[in-house]
């Protein structure tokens, strides 16, 4: 099996999709990109056992370049920039986002509840999609 995908079925197996790895464990700082550094402590969140280097230079990277969810996988990049977009451009950023979906104040949302006021504030997206981002 290729490194790179090797790679995917690890984060697949261990949190059900990209998204969900790339939010909770793999992109730290949250900058949408992850360093040589970044991705080697991401290598070993998701219990990557392969050679992490030669998966790098797979990927076409050296180590001033950095790696996007896009280049992990397509759809899940394109999706989770997609809604990066749609919150700073309708509501300036995520925390504006938040705080019309959690119009209570309450602090927390549940995921059906999520989805539903995402959908109502305009997200083009599907339901499933709004769902893969909030978890």
């Amino acid at each position: 099996m290729a490194l790179l995908e090797q790679f995917r079925s690890n984060i697949v197996a261990r949190y059900g999709n990209f998204i969900t790895a790339w939010r909770r464990d793999m992109d730290q700082d949250g900058d949408m990109e992850l360093s040589f550094r970044e991705f080697c402590d991401a290598c070993t969140k998701v219990r990557f056992e392969g050679d992490v280097i030669a998966l790098w230079k797979q990927m076409g990277k050296d180590k001033e370049s950095g790696i996007t969810l896009r280049e992990v996988d397509e759809d899940s990049g394109i999706s989770l920039m997609e809604f990066k977009e749609w919150c700073y451009d309708a509501f300036g950023g995520p925390v504006g986002m938040f705080n019309q979906v959690d119009s209570r104040g309450q602090g927390q949302i549940s995921q059906p509840q999520f989805v539903q006021a995402v959908r109502e504030l305009g997200f083009p997206g599907t339901a499933q999609h709004a769902a893969l981002v909030f978890d």
